[in-house]
């Protein structure tokens, strides 16, 4: 049994490493979104929409390697280009700290 708990421990989404590893991204001018990933917060869920593949330096490939970041992440993927995740009240206040210093 600790194993397994150690395991789902060791392999559990962080939403943390997630967007510090995706950081530059939120910074950087898009195309057809503000960003490359744009954010909002809606209640408790924060949304992620990615940018036209052609905004990418890498193009698509690029783009799917973000995607797969998100979801291994924790994300949900909701249409083509929007990514959802239900927050707890920690990491709520944790991630309007996060954007609000970007």
């Amino acid at each position: 049994m600790i194993y397994i708990q150690k395991f789902n421990e060791r392999y559990q989404p962080n939403l943390k490493d997630t967007l510090n590893s995706l950081k530059s991204y939120f910074t950087t001018d898009g195309v057809y979104t503000n960003n490359l990933l744009d954010q909002s917060i809606i209640g408790d869920k924060l949304l992620i929409e990615l940018d036209i593949a052609s905004a990418y330096k890498e193009g698509k490939a690029e783009r799917d390697r973000i995607k797969s970041s998100l979801k291994r992440g924790g994300f949900d993927h909701s249409g083509n280009s929007l990514f959802v995740i239900t927050l707890s009240p920690d990491e709520l206040e944790w991630v309007k700290a996060y954007f609000s210093n970007l």
